[in-house]
């Protein structure tokens, strides 16, 4: 079967504001040491490294809308997983290269700034839930996906409540990992092998 997540690389949105605020850096740094525009080298130099920031700040906006209109996809078969995303394009593991696989939610620090007019703007972390997946695999890499949560804040509210609501059951992420479960229960059945789920 084959599932489409939502899923968002944490290098292209956790990193991208550094490469926004560096040349402000080199440039206080610039004048700091004392040159002037007239300095030629040290000139080149810091224009030069301002310029790779930007370049490399704009590169990751832009694969990061990328990949928030593609995303990634998990392909289930009888004995492999598939998982296609931007960068690393395609990947197809064996269920039996699959030492471990975790099914949890991510918190993921979001800053905002509270304030107006007449008080102090203060800067605010609150944390976002992300659904996340993560391979373990027998040559000790892990490949994590994450999803977009849907109603899970909702329905984990509703579970409080209700122990018959299963929060997750309206999430990408989830369906896939059940599929996963279902999938290597069948292919260990017919092989006769104990792998992991």
């Amino acid at each position: 079967m084959k599932f489409k997540v939502h899923h968002i690389t944490k290098l292209f949105y956790q990193y991208r504001d550094w490469f926004l605020l560096a040349p402000f850096g080199l440039f206080i740094l610039f004048i700091a040491f004392g040159f002037t525009v007239d300095d030629y080298i040290p000139t080149l130099i810091v224009f030069g490294l301002i310029s790779l920031c930007i370049v490399i700040f704009l590169l990751m906006l832009i694969l990061h809308i990328i990949e928030i209109v593609t995303g990634a996809k998990i392909i289930i078969g009888n004995d492999h997983v598939e998982i296609r995303r931007l960068l690393r394009l395609r990947r197809k593991i064996p269920f039996t290269e699959i030492e471990e696989v975790r099914y949890t939610h991510e918190m993921i620090p979001v800053h905002t700034h509270r304030g107006g007019r007449g008080r102090v703007r203060r800067r605010r972390t609150r944390y976002a839930v992300r659904p996340q997946l993560a391979f373990f695999l027998t040559s000790g890499k892990c490949i994590c996906l994450n999803d977009s949560p849907g109603s899970y804040l909702t329905e984990r509210e509703r579970a409080k409540v209700d122990p018959s609501v299963d929060p997750d059951t309206d999430i990408t992420l989830y369906q896939a990992y059940q599929c996963y479960r279902a999938a290597v229960d069948e292919y260990s059945r017919q092989q006769g092998l104990q792998i992991p789920r």
